[in-house]
């Protein structure tokens, strides 16, 4: 197997001439296209059937993660972990320091199968990240922003560029933007 991958330049590295590796995703597979994949293999197994141990997988793993459990699958392990630190011992969970994440981790058999992957560069098809709506959190205001505004950035590709986003002046200067309150797949966090 190959991964393919692009290179775009990485503005913020200390040599302004280097450049990062974006592996070429083909598309998104949801749930719906990896039961269609599995039908295609020519199982006795019914749609339906795939379909209910599919929900019946996703609660119990959630319901697990919730009361504390590690999950561990062919594919990965999950854990709940807190992020934040305590000054005392004494000292309880609080929600304004103290954070509670989700640690996934391929398990030993994908990384194996991970490491035979042969990664192979292709040229950029000029695909980049797409900002489709940029609210004004602070003005109500559409496509407009002023140093200190809290903006919400909706739009697609934003894998292309995880981690960073930067703001280009009229002037051509870039600036890393400092934070990220929130983010999701289709929604870059304010900032």
């Amino acid at each position: 197997m190959s991964l393919k991958y692009y290179l775009i330049p990485f503005p913020l590295a200390k040599d302004k001439k280097s450049f990062r590796a974006v592996p070429k995703h083909e598309r998104s597979l949801g749930t719906e296209d990896l039961i269609n994949r599995m039908l295609d293999r020519g199982t006795s197994v019914t749609k339906v059937d795939i379909k209910a141990v599919f929900e019946l997988l996703n609660q119990v793993v959630t319901q697990e993660l919730l009361h504390g459990n590690r999950i561990q699958t062919p594919l990965f392990s999950a854990q709940l972990r807190i992020e934040g630190t305590f000054n005392e011992p004494a000292e309880l969970f609080d929600s304004n320091k103290h954070k509670i994440h989700v640690s996934l981790t391929a398990s030993p058999a994908l990384e194996r199968q991970i490491k035979e992957i042969r990664p192979q560069r292709c040229k950029n098809t000029g695909q980049h990240a797409l900002i489709q709506m940029c609210t004004n959190l602070c003005r109500n205001l559409i496509h407009q922003a002023q140093p200190g505004d809290i903006l919400e950035i909706k739009g697609q590709y934003f894998y292309l560029m995880p981690k960073i986003l930067l703001k280009v002046s009229t002037s051509k200067t870039r600036q890393a933007i400092p934070s990220w309150i929130k983010s999701s797949p289709s929604n870059l966090p304010p900032f």
